[in-house]
């Protein structure tokens, strides 16, 4: 059955007749084929492979492969690819799984089917050639309105990408992944590597054994830009909620609960397949009005040039936002709470365990200083059973207009400061801190006295190691602070 409609629109003008496919059709499973992938075998380009539900439940017992450019593989009435009865070519080491649906063309749309117990994924794309030679990977492709349910990974995409003779390596394009349902999950419920221009929208992702959603990340992985991931739901995930490695990062409204470890792992960094991570300067990118909650870790996990705006981070484990080597990253308008002490053996170290928001810099006395001019304004951290605010080793930061009430520990408190001569002093002013139970405010490069955690650790003022602060408190409100001096 072929389509005229664009030829006549191309009739009435409204179509140039030079830019129309010559055959696009549309062929009908089970109508017209038996299987979907002998319709997919006999599609042309710009052909559209329509699949019916089978009835009385039925399903379609069949690995597909899509190898044909500009073919739309489509699903009417939900039909059922089931990969229960499929077995692995090969044995031990060398077994291939099967895939539900394994893309092997450019510009491929998949809309409204479920895949449901494939062992080599639900949906994928990206392999490489049997005998090693090469490796091929795909772009402009669509994933849109599909269900994945108990496959072995939801959407599972490698971005090996292209080297051209000069070395350099493109990365595929234009991957969108929309309005799809990924449940139970063996793997990650959605997992797509060394792209550019990646959308990712509307998804529920629950109960995936690793993580729920992982972009830019893996073996494989190209430098990665470009991502638009919004208005998702994630829950349950067996490790962290959703894990995002890349430039040009825009990460708004998701909701993300219940994860065994971090809710939001955010790495705005360029990734070098072939080297460490690069410190170039990168495209700006942000997370915000996201709703990250009942995580394993942190809340947020946050590296490289962010802004964080307007987030709701509760009940996490750990820290609600920790900041690691995130120079110049901008952190406003968040509202933190209820963040729990983390009990594991990976727990931080007791002075900042179960910090509302955190920004760390050095890790030990030789290392590369980071997380530098940071700005932390407007955020409202309440009912954290650690620190309020805490930095250590930051340097020429600002932390103002921040409303700190009801903490366990201290509400703002800096620590660990550099012992080089050119610091750079933060500037602490105009912050509202109350009611926290230790103290209000305490800069441990000034302070007079050991500080008492809780759980019985004693650490004394680092005055004994880099003397006195150099950091300016101004204009805040405070209750109880160490020393007394600290200005307000």
């Amino acid at each position: 059955m072929r389509s005229s409609t664009l030829l006549a629109l191309a009739a009435l003008g409204l179509v140039s007749s030079a830019a129309l496919p010559a055959f696009a059709g549309t062929l009908l499973v089970p109508q017209q084929f038996s299987t979907i992938q002998a319709a997919l075998n006999a599609a042309k380009p710009y052909d559209t492979v329509l699949v019916s539900a089978k009835p009385k439940g039925g399903v379609y017992s069949e690995a597909v492969t899509i190898s044909t450019p500009h073919v739309v593989l489509q699903g009417v009435g939900n039909p059922v690819i089931d990969g229960t009865a499929l077995i692995p070519t090969g044995s031990g080491a060398s077994a291939v799984y099967p895939s539900g649906i394994d893309i092997r063309a450019n510009s491929v749309a998949v809309r409204g089917l479920t895949v449901r117990n494939a062992s080599g994924g639900g949906i994928t794309s990206g392999y490489i050639a049997p005998d090693g030679s090469a490796a091929f990977s795909f772009s402009n492709l669509e994933i849109s309105g599909d269900t994945l349910v108990n496959d072995s990974g939801g959407v599972y995409i490698i971005g090996f990408g292209t080297r051209a003779t000069d070395g350099t390596v493109t990365s595929p394009q234009g991957i969108s992944v929309t309005g799809c349902t990924v449940k139970g999950s063996l793997g990650d419920g959605i997992s797509i590597s060394g792209t550019s221009n990646l959308t990712i929208s509307g998804n529920s992702i629950s109960g995936s054994s690793q993580n729920g959603l992982t972009l830019g990340a893996g073996f494989f992985a190209l430098p990665a830009s470009n991502f638009l991931v919004t208005g998702n739901q994630c829950s349950g995930s067996g490790s962290d909620g959703m894990q995002i490695y890349g430039t040009g990062l825009q990460i708004a409204g998701n909701e993300v609960s219940s994860s065994g470890s971090y809710g939001l792992l955010v790495e705005a960094q360029a990734l070098n397949p072939f080297g460490p991570v690069s410190t170039a300067p990168a495209t700006p990118s942000a997370v915000y009005f996201n709703s990250v909650h009942d995580s394993g870790s942190d809340g947020l996990y946050a590296g490289g040039a962010l802004t964080i705006s307007a987030n709701s981070l509760a009940r996490n484990t750990g820290h609600g936002i920790y900041l690691l080597r995130a120079d110049k990253s901008v952190v406003t308008y968040n509202l933190v709470s209820g963040t729990m002490q983390d009990t594991s053996i990976y727990s931080a170290q007791s002075e900042d365990n179960g910090t509302g928001i955190l920004a760390e810099g050095y890790t030990s006395l030789t290392d590369a200083p980071g997380g530098n001019a940071l700005t932390i304004s407007g955020n409202q951290v309440s009912g954290n059973t650690g620190d309020g605010i805490y930095l250590g080793a930051i340097m020429g930061s600002t932390v103002s207009y921040n409303n700190v009430v009801n903490n366990a520990a201290i509400g703002i408190h800096l620590s660990d400061y550099s012992s080089g001569t050119a610091d750079t002093p933060n500037t602490i002013t105009q912050n509202r801190a109350v009611h926290n139970t230790l103290f209000d405010a305490r800069d441990d490069s000034n302070a007079a006295v050991p500080i008492t955690y809780a759980n019985g650790d004693t650490f004394a003022g680092d005055n004994y190691f880099y003397g006195p602060s150099i950091n300016v408190w101004t204009k805040n409100l405070f209750g109880t602070t160490d020393p007394v001096g600290l200005s307000k």
